[in-house]
């Protein structure tokens, strides 16, 4: 499956995205050092001493559009996270994650089509 964050700007870090996560409430936690940029890369995460990592990178806008083109995106997006998941646990994962991420940078979430693998 998939998902993506729309965001205005990038977020400065891992860091950044923990305590975004933290100020929701959310115990998930980011066990990565670095966001994924440019290529798919895997991002460790646990909550309840289970694992939860997901796949994320950052990825240019004109590609998303592409892909999907009759999708009303509201706007043009500097900077855009996608997220591929394969379970229910990584799908929680990813989707605390997701949600952190907008709030942090006041970004907004998009699931223009969910894909079953």
């Amino acid at each position: 499956m998939e998902a993506y964050a729309l965001c205005p700007r990038p977020l400065a870090g891992v860091s950044d995205w923990q305590a975004g996560l933290d100020a929701l409430g959310f115990d998930l936690q980011l066990r990565g050092t670095m966001i994924p940029l440019a290529s798919s890369g895997h991002l460790p995460a646990v909550r309840r001493g289970r694992a939860l990592g997901f796949e994320c990178s950052i990825v240019p806008f004109s590609e998303l559009k592409e892909t999907y083109p009759e999708t009303d995106f509201a706007g043009s997006w500097p900077c855009v996270y996608a997220f591929w998941f394969g379970t229910i646990a990584e799908s929680i994962g990813a989707l605390m994650a997701i949600t952190a991420c907008v709030t942090s940078v006041g970004g907004s979430p998009s699931f223009p089509r969910t894909v079953a693998c």
